[in-house]
């Protein structure tokens, strides 16, 4: 993680790190989830909460998500979608990618919240970093996963990243 680099810059990233150190990921995970931390399967009014306080929370970030509404198998299935680096930077994208669906029995805390905040908590240290991506990183998080990765199937299907053969990084709880 650590590399040579002028003076200042060592310091710049480590601040950065310290920052985005500071939230406590159980206090995000309870953002995210809610006070009732209810099941959120697909296409049910507590994964539209669970969506709308993760849009939110990717705001908090000085980003600007992009929903992506696809039917997949006859279910509907709403992507967010977030780039960390400025549009100037081009080349073959990295994508960072989880679900934030649950399955229908369970709150999904761990499958996949703590992907959700892992992928929020890389988006903080990314930000706070010196801007020296040579790749367009974005942040993808899949909904109906747990219905059978139908958000990725969508995205891969009609979104216009998904065609460019990105590099991807799956965070899930396997």
């Amino acid at each position: 993680f650590f590399f040579q680099a002028e003076d200042g810059i060592r310091d710049k990233l480590v601040t950065g790190v310290q920052t985005c150190a500071l939230p406590i990921s159980m206090t995000v995970l309870r953002r995210i989830l809610g006070d009732e931390q209810l099941p959120h399967p697909v296409g049910s009014p507590t994964n539209e909460a669970v969506r709308t306080r993760l849009i939110a929370e990717l705001e908090s970030l000085g980003l600007e998500p992009e929903q992506q509404s696809v039917v997949v198998k006859g279910i509907p299935v709403v992507n967010v979608l977030a780039r960390l680096t400025d549009p100037s930077i081009t080349g073959r994208p990295l994508l960072l990618v989880t679900h934030y669906d649950s399955a229908p029995r369970a709150p999904g805390a761990g499958d996949s919240g703590s992907g959700v905040v892992a992928l929020l908590e890389t988006a903080r240290a990314l930000l706070h970093a010196p801007d020296r991506h040579q790749h367009p990183i974005h942040l993808l998080f899949t909904d109906g996963e747990e219905a059978g990765l139908l958000g990725a199937q969508g995205f891969v299907r009609e979104h216009t990243l998904g065609n460019q053969q990105p590099m991807e990084l799956n965070f899930d709880a396997r």
